[in-house]
């Protein structure tokens, strides 16, 4: 595969990754605010939402300790957000996972999120963000 192959690859599993992401917590947060419109029928998108970043979650987990492959979730967390999450969080990893697993339990329980596991989601969505534009400018460069 040339190098320009890869980064395009590289880079379209960053953007669907960020998206994916992005459109989940912003789900979340329509739902705990009251703006999902109706509720009625928003109700198995919004319990998907959770499931799939609960496993998002434990997948950074399982890499964080682990340190090599996460476990088979739908959405392929690539490993460049990753490795941000970690360089940001280094001097706090214990704090950090201990948060992350505080996050995931309450997501997959259907319980409403705490605003510093708010706070949390959004760092995976900024990290995700970064990891895709960085890819992009790359990517436009060649």
């Amino acid at each position: 595969m040339s190098d320009m192959t890869s980064l395009s690859h590289e880079y379209a599993a960053a953007a669907d990754f960020a998206q994916e992401v992005n459109t989940a917590v912003v789900t979340i947060k329509k739902e705990q605010l009251g703006l999902s419109n109706p509720p009625a029928l928003n109700t198995d998108s919004i319990e998907q939402k959770r499931q799939a970043l609960a496993a998002v979650i434990e997948d950074f987990l399982h890499r964080l300790m682990a340190s090599g492959k996460g476990k088979n979730s739908k959405i392929v967390v690539p490993e460049d957000v990753l490795s941000r999450l970690e360089a940001k969080h280094q001097s706090q990893m214990a704090y950090f996972v201990d948060d992350l697993r505080a996050v995931s339990e309450a997501l997959a329980k259907g319980l409403p999120l705490e605003e510093r596991q708010v706070a949390l989601l959004d760092e995976i969505c900024d990290a995700a963000d970064a990891s895709a534009s960085a890819t992009f400018r790359r990517l436009r460069r060649r």
